[in-house]
């Protein structure tokens, strides 16, 4: 009775955890730079010439065509692009006066989940690059590993009898 009862909490935890952020209304989305817009246009002329690109190639063209793009059309997706995040500057303000208090600290509490997830994987990737030994192996690893490197050479049929 014990255990079902700490399993029915852990489970209230685990519910609550999650319900933070399902309560939240949805947030504006950030709106495209100016390369982005103007991939969007660019693509689709591209794959009218060229149908049978990959979606790789496509982008490695689009890419290009930017490079090469003149400083009048970059200006021109530059000021849409701005003309959409002032939009978003204004939606967003919004959304934050819609909030209640339980509702920016559910929201800060997932932004801070966000960074340490982010900060826990750079922390693994930085330890994988180091060739840190995992962890101390237990006996049944270390005796099966000396058995695998005696039994490598004998065919299955005979480990199995």
């Amino acid at each position: 009775s014990c255990t079902r009862l700490l399993q029915g909490s852990a489970r209230g935890l685990a519910t609550q955890k999650h319900s933070n952020a399902s309560t939240l209304p949805p947030a504006p989305k950030r709106p495209p730079s100016g390369f982005i817009l103007f991939a969007a246009d660019a693509r689709k002329a591209v794959l009218k010439e060229n149908p049978a690109l990959t979606p790789t190639e496509v982008i490695k063209t689009v890419a290009g065509k930017w490079r090469t793009v003149d400083e009048v059309t970059k200006n021109k997706y530059a000021a849409l692009s701005r003309e959409r995040f002032e939009q978003y500057e204004k939606e967003k303000a919004a959304y934050t006066s819609v909030l209640t208090e339980q509702q920016k600290e559910a929201l800060a509490e997932v932004r801070l989940n966000k960074k340490l997830k982010v900060s826990k994987r750079r922390l693994n990737d930085k330890l994988k690059e180091l060739d840190r030994p995992k962890g101390a192996r237990s006996a049944y690893v270390l005796f099966s590993t000396e058995m695998r490197k005696k039994l490598q050479d004998k065919p299955a049929k005979e480990i199995m009898v």
